[in-house]
């Protein structure tokens, strides 16, 4: 019963006979759909996307929700907001629906990830920073870009691990991976799902774009990495 709102990035060259893809950007706790919007990266590295930055519910302490206390994993509160942006862009704009994308930092990767099981049939593939889920039994199978620093006290390593694992079940992949793209986040990928990859990130990126240590960084060129891995699923 709230009215809520999103900030929306145009893809370039958008018209409507060609149907482009959209990118739905989830931002954590403590910073807003403006903040992340800036530091993403993605109206920039995605300007063939349309791009739309929800915004949370204000807690009135600095921080946002994405759920309400004791929404069960599959309900939580703001699935509907996800279903409503994409109602309303695709009625809207010419969007690809078999390139949907869900992204997402600190408590916006937990949202994205349970987004992208939630609505497995929807969403192609999820890409995260620093946040997890134990959200099982997916409604679908989606590719997944889990990225997480292992001294991330914020988003701690086994969390993360939980997360893959899921997807590696859930996706059909098997325990064998390889490097791939970018190196400089540590990256590898999972064999066995060529069309719903897993790529797990353990990166060693420790401080942010002014030199401050923070394990919990989202890092330089992730905007980047994500395009990349959604251009070639």
């Amino acid at each position: 019963g709230q009215d809520r709102s999103y900030l929306f990035t145009k893809a370039r060259n958008a018209n409507a006979n060609t149907p482009s893809p959209l990118i739905i950007a989830f931002h954590g706790r403590t910073n807003s759909n403006a903040q992340v919007r800036e530091y993403f990266g993605f109206d920039r590295a995605a300007s063939e996307y349309f791009v739309a930055y929800p915004g949370g519910i204000a807690n009135g302490n600095g921080s946002y929700s994405w759920s309400n206390p004791g929404d069960k994993a599959q309900e939580l509160r703001d699935f509907a907001v996800f279903d409503a942006i994409v109602r309303e862009i695709g009625s809207s704009v010419c969007i690809d629906m078999n390139r949907i994308y869900v992204v997402g930092h600190s408590l916006g990767a937990w949202f994205a990830n349970s987004v992208a099981c939630a609505r497995g049939g929807i969403v192609r593939a999820s890409a995260t920073v620093g946040g997890s889920t134990t959200m099982k039994n997916c409604t679908g199978p989606s590719a997944a870009m889990i990225i997480n620093n292992p001294k991330d006290t914020l988003s701690p390593q086994v969390t993360a691990e939980t997360m893959r694992d899921i997807r590696v079940e859930e996706n059909a992949c098997v325990n064998t991976t390889r490097n791939t793209d970018p190196s400089s986040l540590s990256c590898v990928q999972y064999a066995g799902c060529v069309r719903n990859p897993v790529v797990f990130c353990p990166h060693t990126i420790n401080n942010d774009y002014k030199g401050t240590y923070y394990p919990h960084v989202w890092p330089n060129g992730t905007a980047e990495a994500m395009v990349k891995f959604f251009e070639g699923l």
